[in-house]
């Protein structure tokens, strides 16, 4: 479809079908830097390529398609905090200890990603609507 063709796209009237918070089974992790509609690899405002974020493709009960949780709902200070699950390593080459993702890990006992692989994740919906794993 040409540019000008799609200029004259209107609004729709469906709602967009939303999924309700279920158990979910990961089937694929994936560990790759995050990136935009386009595919281009997004970037700082230095302009350096983002961190990489760990992406569970994930099989829901109501969805044939996988569906992709790479946030996470958990406990901090006494408050449900939200944030994406940004692969990092510390200065001895492991996920930081309190760390979104390492806080994923230890919630469901996988010592390390690979042991996600086949786990059943409980979801929630986030501030802004969409379906995250929950860890607490």
């Amino acid at each position: 479809m040409e540019i000008e063709e799609k200029t004259k796209i209107g609004i729709g009237t469906r709602e967009t079908e939303k999924l309700k918070p279920a158990k979910v089974k990961v089937v694929t992790i994936d560990i790759s830097p995050p990136r935009d509609k386009e595919g281009n690899v997004i970037k700082t405002k230095a302009g350096k390529p983002m961190d990489d974020k760990v992406t569970f493709g994930c099989k829901h009960p109501n969805k044939e398609d996988l569906i992709e949780l790479s946030q996470v709902a958990f406990i901090k200070q006494s408050k449900v905090t939200e944030s994406g699950l940004w692969f990092n390593l510390d200065e001895d080459k492991k996920l930081p200890k309190n760390s979104a993702l390492s806080t994923v890990l230890r919630h469901y006992n996988a010592k390390d990603l690979s042991e996600m692989n086949g786990k059943e994740l409980d979801t929630v919906v986030s501030e802004s609507g969409f379906l995250i794993i929950k860890a607490y």
